[in-house]
């Protein structure tokens, strides 16, 4: 038993691999005077990035940071942050803050740490209710009809949002941010979602059970990555998965898990994982 905890311990990089004054809304133009650097932190999920703030006037100002999609600069990975959050800048006070999220893009490296994200003029604010959940997408916006969705040559097909209807288009949202954007948020806050539901349930089981966060931010972060490459044409698999969890392990201990008992219990981990991503995005309503 200590051996299996042991291995999810040394496994668990795959998933980490987030005054009284006027109140006043600021959209991304509005903030980017305010922003001196957005930096990475290395991790896939939960603090994703640095945002360093400054107010360099001689007015008080409350600032809404967030929602955001933060495209790709092409070498590492998109992230969605979906909360916002009100900051309190006095005037000539510089902050910190902390930007909580998800990757959107599981075949990409997160943003090494301290290492600059993507200029701030190229996020986009989303909102989950500015897309069609149903009829409308085959106009000009670059969704383009999925093959791989209409052959069936997916293990899993994506459906409209809440309905048991399947989806047949796909988009590039590297290329496309703006009008991705908002179906990305609408993804990430049903996956959350659904999890607390199965959570409350009592019906999510993995190795992280002993873990509460880790647990939460792991199974949403991964089946996210299941719903965001199936959109964009990549599907991430089950075969991948494992695989990607043999590699770190043999990488992290200089072992190789064919024919050893520990194979035989990642197979099974990691199949109680998978049945827990599938399990979450199906609550959800994203994948059929």
């Amino acid at each position: 038993m200590k051996t299996f905890k042991n291995l999810w311990l040394a496994l668990s990089f795959l998933f980490w691999a987030t005054l009284p004054v006027t109140a006043q809304s600021y959209g991304l133009q509005e903030l980017a005077p305010y922003v001196k650097l957005v930096s990475g932190t290395g991790l896939t999920t939960g603090h994703i990035a640095n945002l360093l703030l400054s107010n360099e006037t001689s007015k008080d100002v409350v600032l809404t940071v967030g929602p955001y999609f933060i495209p790709s600069s092409g070498q590492y990975q998109p992230y969605i942050v979906p909360r916002s959050s009100v900051i309190n800048l006095p005037a000539g006070h510089t902050s910190v803050i902390k930007l909580d999220g998800y990757c959107a893009d599981v075949h990409k490296a997160a943003v090494p740490s301290s290492e600059e994200l993507i200029s701030i003029t190229k996020w986009v604010v989303p909102s989950a209710t500015a897309y069609p959940k149903t009829s409308g997408w085959n106009r000009s916006d670059h969704y383009k009809v999925n093959l791989k969705q209409q052959t069936g040559n997916t293990e899993y097909k994506l459906s409209y949002p809440g309905m048991d209807t399947e989806f047949i288009y796909a988009i590039d949202y590297d290329k496309y941010s703006a009008d991705a954007a908002s179906q990305l948020l609408d993804g990430i806050l049903r996956l959350e979602t659904a999890y607390d539901q199965l959570y409350e349930a009592r019906m999510i089981s993995s190795p992280y059970a002993a873990h509460p966060e880790k647990e939460r931010a792991a199974i949403i972060q991964q089946a996210f990555w299941i719903f965001t490459s199936q959109l964009k044409e990549m599907p991430y698999t089950k075969t991948e998965f494992k695989d990607r969890m043999a590699k770190q392990y043999a990488d992290k201990t200089g072992i190789t898990m064919e024919g050893t008992e520990v194979k035989k219990q990642v197979d099974y981990g990691a199949n109680s994982f998978w049945n827990s991503f599938i399990q979450v995005l199906k609550k959800a309503k994203i994948i059929l």
